[in-house]
């Protein structure tokens, strides 16, 4: 039986994709390229680099699962760690302490924060 979290976590993928197509969309017929997903996208994380780790950790959660997940328990407590990591990277983008780098090598961190922090589990594990 599917789990009530992944079935939203579906719905909300799917809801994301095709609101970023039908935008996307728009764009092309309405607007100039300097306000597509991409660009706007870009131009936030070379702004604030919190937004580009904040993505990567998304990203680690939901492409990057931890295999045998059912020998390893830290998943419980990994979110007591992980959220003040990234209020921390949130107060630091504010105070503009942060280096305004490439943006990929904040996802990367990112990322890799996402996948110990918050590890996605397979079923039955």
């Amino acid at each position: 039986m599917t789990s009530i979290m992944a079935v939203i976590t579906k719905w909300l993928m799917i809801s994301y994709f095709a609101i970023a197509i039908l935008y996307n969309i728009s764009v092309k017929i309405f607007a100039s390229e300097r306000d597509t997903i991409s660009k706007v996208t870009l131009d936030g994380c070379l702004a604030h680099p919190s937004i580009a780790i904040i993505l990567g950790f998304l990203f680690g959660h939901l492409f990057w699962p931890i295999k045998g997940m059912g020998e390893l328990e830290y998943w419980k407590y990994s979110m007591f760690i992980t959220i003040p990591i990234l209020i921390f990277v949130i107060v630091l983008d504010n105070k503009h302490l942060l280096l305004n780098t490439y943006p990929i090598l904040y996802v990367w961190l990112g990322n890799v924060i996402g996948h110990l922090g918050w590890p996605q589990r397979f079923p039955g594990s």
